[in-house]
């Protein structure tokens, strides 16, 4: 089972069927809720990496909006790399331990006609988000580097398909000073069935090179 676990808040069905597909294809462990309650008990009950959560579900004048924004904010906890002992080292050279640092992250996801009256909250409090209908690639750049602070992962993917398209937005928003380069408007962000059908294509042919290759390293 997968180390990087993401609990999401979300009632909205096909957000629910978009992530499922982005993010289990990553191999990554998701789990999702449909009530505040529920994400609360998730919480204390499993070990997560990230907590997305749809902003309209978690409102800034709510109880629960507090307490992801001092999870989002503490500070995480030191751990002994899983493969510390692997490899005892001499007695007279004892090495350093090997530690890696755990939090949890918290992306809150905010629908677009809500986003001038939430925003402005998230961003007083220093706490991630994205505006939804987001763009396929930039949400996945924010979700890995999410993962990357909260320990979950060491990098994001080398040669990424998403890093392109990730660039050419950020030298169009260069341009465009009334632009963000984390957002877009919102004709600009969909994650339509057709881009998330692509994804899982290439997904598919990336795994049968991998075996295709493994199959010849064997002979």
């Amino acid at each position: 089972m997968s180390d990087v676990g993401i609990l999401i808040l979300d009632a909205d069905k096909s957000s629910r069927v978009a992530l499922q597909h982005l993010l289990g294809s990553e191999g990554w462990r998701v789990h999702f809720v449909a009530e505040p309650r529920h994400l609360l008990q998730a919480l204390a009950a499993g070990a997560w990496s990230l907590a997305i959560v749809n902003a309209t579900m978690a409102p800034p004048e709510g109880d629960l909006f507090p307490i992801l924004r001092d999870l989002a904010h503490a500070e995480g906890v030191t751990v002994a790399a899983t493969d510390a002992s692997a490899s005892p080292a001499p007695k007279t050279s004892p090495a350093p331990e090997v530690v890696r640092k755990r939090r949890l992250r918290v992306l809150f996801v905010v629908p677009a006609e809500f986003a001038g009256e939430v925003v402005p909250h998230l961003e007083r409090e220093e706490l991630p988000y994205s505006i939804r209908p987001y763009h396929l690639h930039d949400f996945f750049e924010k979700i890995t580097d999410l993962l990357i602070e909260a320990g979950a992962i060491a990098h994001a993917k080398q040669h990424s398909r998403f890093e392109s398209a990730s660039r050419e937005r950020s030298g169009n928003a260069a341009k465009n000073p009334g632009s963000s380069s984390m957002f877009a408007s919102r004709t600009d962000y969909q994650m339509s069935e057709e881009e998330i059908a692509e994804y899982e294509r290439e997904e598919e042919q990336q795994r049968r090179k991998k075996a295709k290759k493994e199959d010849e390293s064997s002979w």
